[in-house]
């Protein structure tokens, strides 16, 4: 991803995509949802968006990361209409590398708080993609970037690593948590790219929506995502 030092690393116009989700388990190429995924920048922020929709257009789950202009997650919000679910969790940096992230989750009208405080930049589903982009240099080099990642319906993080690795005509960025049950439950994480970095072309792993359980616990889907065309990341 090309930058000028400048101006913001986040300074594209508005660029949005369209595509569907598939469930990994399933032999059918079945889509189980569409997809929207957007970002969007302006002189003060940037915005990156990841929807799921149902039968109709309705709305199955919502994702939207606000970013600073040096590309650094200031908040995210998510909601899951069909479990009348709203979450929020705001990213506040201090000068000691330290971040505090302050929780708010709402179910089914009972609103619930937390803070916690973490020593790693700290990254979401829909932020990921340009998270990788801002970082292709030291990625595409062999380094390993670690990350904290806010798991919206329990108000806490988890940490996950990020690495790429070449293919042929692109290379791939594989986010792994490092807590060993988080990586039985949902694996890593694929996210594809062109060769720079600078293009995702599609996704594989942890999709948003969800359900619950008769017990009352979640039910996570994993899939992919294939793109109706790639989607250019925001840089200068």
């Amino acid at each position: 991803m090309k930058q000028n030092p400048d101006v913001s690393p986040l300074c594209d116009p508005a660029i949005r995509t369209n595509g569907h989700a598939y469930l990994g388990n399933h032999r059918s190429r079945r889509p189980i949802w569409s997809v929207e995924l957007s970002a969007a920048t302006d002189a003060t922020e940037a915005q990156a968006t990841r929807r799921f929709f149902g039968i109709g257009g309705a709305t199955v789950s919502e994702e939207i990361s606000v970013l600073s202009p040096e590309g650094s997650l200031l908040q995210v919000t998510a909601h899951q209409p069909y479990l009348e679910e709203e979450a929020f969790a705001h990213i506040r940096s201090a000068e000691n590398g330290q971040s505090t992230i302050h929780y708010r989750l709402s179910v089914n009208g009972m609103l619930r708080e937390r803070t916690e405080r973490v020593r790693l930049p700290v990254v979401t589903l829909s932020f990921l993609p340009l998270f990788a982009g801002l970082h292709a240099a030291e990625l595409l080099a062999g380094r390993m970037i670690k990350a904290r990642f806010p798991v919206l319906k329990v108000m806490r993080s988890a940490t996950v690593v990020l690495r790429a690795h070449r293919t042929p005509g692109g290379a791939d960025v594989q986010v792994t948590p490092t807590s060993p049950l988080l990586r039985l439950l949902f694996g890593t994480t694929v996210y594809r790219f062109d060769a720079g970095l600078a293009v995702l072309l599609g996704y594989r792993g942890l999709l948003d929506p969800r359900d619950r359980k008769h017990n009352g616990r979640w039910h996570e889907y994993l899939g992919s995502i294939d793109l109706a065309r790639p989607l250019p990341l925001p840089g200068c």
